[in-house]
């Protein structure tokens, strides 16, 4: 069968509950979704309470089970909404305690699932975080290895001259230098007179 809509009252205060299908319904999913719309419409419902429907001759007649609940469901067949009221209960029946009972288990499952997601989360901007300050440190270190240029020396035989000279290659960021000339400092080697074979 279809949907029906439930117009419920509260110490003079009014919320609806949609009941999208009255075949797959049942007394503990009415209870739960009671108290999530009457949050979603700002009214304060006690923890416990006693739920009521006036019949065709207008009697009173309490919703306790599924039992109950099916026998409302047919007697307004074909309508288009129900008006029920709550009471605030000291004591209740069996199915509500049962519907309360399954309604904390619900939302505990959801407030784990909650945790979880939020858990993986900060996993996930934790590694990432990781991931920046790695790279942030190896860009500082390259940085830091930059700022210094390196220099090697080539001994070169400068055959018109007859001696060594050394060639000074400077290695930059920006690019390799040669500037030709005599070791400095002086070379320990003793390289600075040798003769070309004749």
């Amino acid at each position: 069968m279809g949907g029906i809509w439930l117009l419920c009252n509260y110490e003079g205060k009014k919320f609806d509950v949609r009941v999208k299908d009255i075949d797959e319904s049942s007394f503990m999913d009415l209870v739960d979704d009671l108290f999530d719309e009457s949050l979603k419409q700002d009214v304060s419902l006690p923890e416990m309470f006693r739920l009521f429907y006036h019949n065709r001759c207008g009697q009173r007649v309490e919703l306790v089970d599924d039992f109950t609940l099916i026998r409302m469901w047919a007697l307004f067949l074909g309508k288009e909404e129900i008006e029920i009221w709550l009471e605030k209960a000291i004591e209740v029946k069996y199915s509500f305690k049962m519907a309360l009972q399954n309604r904390k288990e619900r939302l505990r499952r959801e407030e784990d699932r909650r945790k979880q997601v939020e858990e993986q989360a900060r996993m996930v901007r934790e590694k990432e975080r990781l991931r920046i300050e790695e790279q942030e440190k190896i860009q500082r270190e390259i940085e830091e290895i930059q700022k210094f240029t390196v220099a090697i020396e080539i001994p070169v035989v400068n055959a018109q001259k007859l001696e060594v000279e050394y060639e000074r290659v400077f290695s930059s960021q920006v690019a390799d230098e040669v500037f030709p000339g005599y070791s400095i400092p002086e070379a320990t080697q003793n390289t600075q007179n040798t003769q070309p074979s004749q």
